[in-house]
């Protein structure tokens, strides 16, 4: 098994996310690993526990300098994405919901200046 995560383009990068939705992935990929290491489940060998606690660190590492033009990229893109495909990204991720209208709030204040 392979686990794999965006860092391209920045804003869709999960570094863009707030600092409390981090936390809260990092806790439960930790409680994964954990659960998976006292079950001694035979799918899992020692690369995989490495490629979750690299994830464990990217998660963890410093915002990039971009990260308030990254968010309001982000939070654009997810606005078109649902529009072109009618979907709505907040039904799957409803914690981000406050995130992406908040951030989207932004980019049309500065777009109407």
């Amino acid at each position: 098994m392979m686990i794999s995560y965006v860092s391209w383009p920045k804003y869709l990068s999960a570094l863009i996310l707030p600092l409390e939705v981090k936390e809260k992935y990092v806790n439960i990929i930790r409680k994964l690993i954990d659960q998976i290491k006292d079950e001694n489940d035979p799918f899992f060998y020692e690369e995989e526990f490495g490629q979750l606690e690299r994830l464990i660190a990217y998660l963890s590492s410093k915002e990039p300098e971009s990260v308030m033009e990254d968010r309001l990229n982000f939070s654009v893109y997810i606005r078109e994405y649902d529009k072109r495909r009618s979907t709505k990204f907040t039904d799957y991720f409803p914690e981000l919901y406050n995130f992406i209208n908040n951030n989207y709030a932004i980019y049309d204040f500065t777009i109407k200046l």
